[in-house]
């Protein structure tokens, strides 16, 4: 989506940062992998919630299941012929009802295509009316209230590492907390146009963790998010 990708982690690699890129797969063609084994980048995070077509494609609408697996071959392939460990390659799964069946068989995927890492990631609720459709039989981010009412399973502390270990830069520079955040409302500036250090130390910045520092449960992005719970 930003022609500029590569220029923009090569300078994060040139500025000390360790830099981890999320995608959903589909542009991983030859040429795009061999340019981000060169740009330094530390880790690929490639989303796969299925092992075949029809499983892959309940949750990720309109996404190309066969494209996908080739560019995860595509980036192993390219690793092994350079003789280079990074980037370190992670596939993640995303557990939901409509997956659960196939949990031994992406650690098999993964193995077999040589990923250094399958994550199993818990299933997030936006909306709690289809949590029949979606919600896994073995979950243990939700339950159910005395009121029958879908809940986060855990109280939410006042607390958060990842507000001074990391943050998200999305594709068209946006600063943002972290990935729950997926519509870029907390913008805290844009790298386009600010310093990432200002930014960084910036009075908004600031002004959020302070706020998940003393009243996290009305931070609507940190309702839903397992970063340090307490079961």
């Amino acid at each position: 989506m930003n022609p500029e990708l590569i220029d923009m982690i090569a300078l994060a690699k040139d500025q000390g940062f360790y830099v981890v890129v999320s995608t959903n797969g589909h542009f991983l063609d030859e040429l795009t992998v061999r340019k981000l084994i060169s740009s330094r980048l530390d880790r690929l995070i490639v989303s796969l919630d299925g092992v075949d077509a029809a499983t892959y494609n309940a949750y990720r609408k309109n996404g190309n299941f066969d494209k996908v697996v080739s560019g995860i071959e595509n980036i192993i392939s390219e690793k092994k012929s350079q003789k280079v460990r990074a980037p370190f390659i992670e596939l993640q799964f995303v557990h939901t009802r409509k997956n659960q069946h196939q949990l031994f068989e992406i650690k098999k995927f993964g193995k077999k295509t040589g990923v250094d890492k399958v994550s199993i990631k818990s299933f997030q609720l936006l909306n709690f009316n289809h949590v029949n459709e979606w919600l896994p039989d073995e979950n243990t981010r939700y339950k159910i209230g005395t009121d029958g009412k879908v809940k986060i399973n855990s109280k939410l502390p006042d607390r958060c590492f990842r507000l001074w270990s990391s943050c998200v830069i999305t594709w068209d520079g946006n600063v943002v907390p972290c990935c729950f955040d997926k519509n870029a409302d907390y913008s805290m500036g844009n790298i386009y146009r600010q310093q990432m250090s200002q930014i960084w130390k910036s009075r908004a910045y600031n002004n959020f963790r302070e706020k998940v520092f003393t009243d996290r449960k009305n931070i609507d992005i940190c309702c839903n998010c397992s970063e340090g719970l307490l079961k």
